[in-house]
């Protein structure tokens, strides 16, 4: 299967400092090759939140994924978050891919035709117990450790 990557850190601050880029690319490149998926395009999106869609690679990838016939048949993702942190916004863009044929993957959480709002939820409230949760303006909120999440 082609796959396209996309790789996205919110803050400027972390991509001039490659704090994960690079890392995402890696892990995502060692996870198609494992599972036999070739990389057809990388996106790479540094310092751009994903509380929006107002991203230009990202809306480059999605204008790609919807032509016909579409240059790949998924978009690969480190965590959901890189991808969107809306849960309406995923919905909406996740049923657009799916009319041209293209999947969205987390390497790292799961995801399916079957993925539904409270599998987003869960997958988002992990990243806040690990630490990964930010503010529209890209400023971590917590410390990974006083992060209170209820269930």
């Amino acid at each position: 299967m082609a796959v396209a990557l996309y790789a996205r850190v919110s803050t400027t601050k972390q991509a001039e400092k490659d704090l994960s880029i690079p890392d995402q690319l890696e892990q995502m490149r060692d996870w198609c090759k494992r599972q036999g998926f070739g990389v057809a395009v990388e996106y790479v999106e540094p310092g751009a939140s994903a509380t929006d869609d107002r991203r230009a690679v990202f809306q480059q990838m999605i204008a790609e994924a919807a032509r016909e016939p579409a240059p790949f048949e998924a978009i690969v993702v480190h965590s959901l978050s890189r991808f969107c942190r809306d849960s309406l916004e995923f919905a909406l863009y996740e049923r657009e891919l799916d009319k041209a044929g293209v999947k969205v993957i987390s390497i790292t959480q799961q995801t399916s035709a079957a993925f539904t709002q409270l599998n987003f939820t869960r997958a988002h409230t992990n990243n806040r117990i690990n630490g990964f949760s930010y503010d529209g303006a890209g400023n971590l909120l917590g410390d990974g450790v006083n992060t209170y999440v209820y269930d």
